[in-house]
């Protein structure tokens, strides 16, 4: 993994180093939306993180179930903690986006921590939901040990789930030990899930959730310089769908990748199977029924009068489908191919070569393959 290594800076060191140690540049920096305000890392004291800062407009009204649109707003940011952003603005006590959280488990031997675990990564963890999710975190080295504060490579982290769950807001994704280890800049995304994210409504734009993840590395390649990061050199990673995620992205942008690599811990564009089109239609309007917007013809408008409280709780209640593979099956909202971020031909697409040419490790996924 050489393009994770940073590499030697040479344009004045001495010099940069003085301006970083005498000045916060990592408290405070400025981008296109303004000001953001960072504070020092709890346990990596030469580490900022910068949290819950928004990067698109809340997926609110008109924007639900819409392609996700760049934040707006311009003005000081106060990146304490995790957030969502209201419509007006205001900051809101939550982080995770909307999602079905699996049902609770004990196996009843487990030891506190490992029952923590698990609550995290089934969605257990009691961390707050708001539908106003679409924010990302920061973290990078304060003041770069003789090095200055600029040009670190960046790495943008996407979170599996199934993209069903998820959540940024989580411990065991919090950059700051790898930024202060690795002297990189660390960046992890908040995007839409579920029937939120990936709703499979007829005539809507498909797979929001990827959407929102290619707008949050937009926003990271235009404002990562002001913290410390070289977008030149950003590599997105992910783990299981976030995984998944990250083989997509290197078909759907083959000419326009952003990035300058690709890391899947496990899984690939093959892993998963996907739900057929009339599956995809059925769950759809099994919601919009039960939330009084018809079963046929275009529900959206209705759709989003309606609280994302009600949807999400209408939204769990469906069972996940039966799949070509014996051993997994597919949640009901779930990417479908659209031709533009999802495709159904993965295996010919690659043999003709019609991906992003950058670097990329995906090793073999094993547990996490739908294919043997």
């Amino acid at each position: 993994m050489f393009f994770l290594r940073p590499l030697a800076f040479t344009l004045l060191p001495q010099l940069s180093s003085f301006v970083c140690a005498a000045l916060p540049c990592a408290l405070t920096v400025e981008t296109k939306n303004g000001p953001i305000q960072g504070h020092l890392a709890e346990n990596r004291s030469d580490v900022t993180e910068f949290l819950g800062i928004p990067f698109a407009q809340p997926p609110v009204g008109d924007l639900r179930f819409a392609a996700p649109e760049a934040y707006e707003r311009r003005g000081l940011h106060v990146a304490d903690k995790f957030v969502g952003i209201d419509s007006t603005y205001r900051s809101c006590p939550s982080s995770d986006c909307p999602q079905s959280s699996r049902p609770p488990f004990d196996l009843g031997f487990l030891t506190p921590q490992a029952q923590q675990i698990i609550d995290f990564f089934s969605g257990n963890a009691g961390t707050k939901r708001d539908e106003n999710c679409l924010t990302l975190n920061i973290w990078t080295k304060t003041i770069q040990n003789g090095h200055g504060c600029g040009g670190r490579p960046v790495l943008v982290f996407f979170y599996g789930g199934r993209t069903s769950i998820g959540t940024t807001n989580s411990p065991f994704y919090n950059g700051q030990y790898f930024s202060d280890a690795e002297n990189v800049v660390v960046v992890t995304v908040n995007y839409r899930l579920n029937i939120f994210g990936f709703p499979g409504a007829p005539d809507n734009v498909d797979n929001l959730g990827f959407r929102d993840q290619r707008l949050a590395v937009e926003w990271v390649r235009d404002n990562i310089a002001a913290f410390g990061g070289d977008a030149s050199r950003i590599t997105i990673f992910g783990q299981s769908s976030g995984g998944v995620a990250v083989d997509y992205w290197a078909f759907a942008y083959a000419e326009d990748p952003i990035v300058s690599g690709l890391i899947s811990h496990s899984g690939n564009a093959l892993s998963f199977p996907m739900n057929s089109e009339n599956v995809t239609l059925s769950n759809w309007y099994n919601v919009s029924a039960e939330m009084g917007c018809g079963s046929d013809g275009n529900t959206i408008p209705c759709m989003r009068t309606k609280p994302w409280e009600d949807i999400e709780l209408a939204a769990s209640k469906l069972p996940s489908a039966r799949s070509s593979s014996p051993l997994r099956s597919v949640p009901p909202f779930y990417p479908k191919p659209d031709g533009v971020t999802v495709f159904s031909n993965y295996t010919q697409l690659a043999k003709e070569g019609k991906f992003a040419k950058v670097v990329s490790i995906s090793p073999p996924p094993f547990a996490a393959s739908g294919i043997v």
